[in-house]
């Protein structure tokens, strides 16, 4: 029961704030972070941060992510950040969805609608 205590709580715990599309993003996490949580198979609080992030561009931008060029789901947008995250190790997960968003909205993503 405690390690399942302590592994809810760190999968909560922030890591560190950056740069993301010019804004300072406070409380971020690392594309180490979720490379390790991955692995370890706890990853559902990060999981669903990206989910929520992707879920959010929709509602802000009034353009549906999941839809925009053609179905997408969860898992394939964990495989998608587990290739970001290889590919730059010393990232930022909350970048790498910026990058995702971009590639499927394009350049105004986030640009709230007129």
């Amino acid at each position: 029961m405690k390690n399942q205590l302590l592994a809810c709580i760190l999968s909560f715990a922030p890591a560190t704030a950056s740069m993301a599309e010019g804004v300072f993003i406070e409380r971020t996490w690392t594309c180490a972070d979720w490379a390790q949580y991955r692995q370890s198979g706890q990853a559902d609080g990060l999981e669903e941060q990206i989910v929520g992030f992707f879920n959010g561009v929709a509602l802000t931008s009034g353009r549906d992510f999941w839809q925009a060029t053609g179905p997408l789901e969860p898992k394939q947008v964990f495989f998608w950040m587990d290739r970001y995250c290889a590919d730059n190790p010393l990232g930022f997960i909350v970048t790498g969805a910026a990058a995702l968003a971009k590639e499927r909205l394009g350049d105004g993503w986030n640009t709230p609608p007129d």
